[in-house]
């Protein structure tokens, strides 16, 4: 997003400082996703399982309402 504002902003007295913010922000960039991990909780094969806090059956009997 930033790099491409830059791009936006690119003409005018100040574009060879922009040109150079550009090119270290794509190099940058570059390095950032050369150096990525996966994250080892959100490997694909690996599902978490979530179990519910409370019992359904109980909360049904206690949380209704009286007439």
């Amino acid at each position: 997003m930033l790099i491409a504002k830059l791009r936006r902003m690119k003409f005018g007295c100040r574009s060879e400082k922009l040109d150079r913010q550009i090119e270290q922000l794509e190099l940058r960039l570059e390095e950032l996703e050369a150096t990525k991990v996966p994250h080892p909780s959100r490997s694909p094969g690996r599902r978490v399982r979530h179990r519910n806090r409370y019992n359904v059956s109980r909360c049904q009997n206690t949380c209704r309402a009286r007439p």
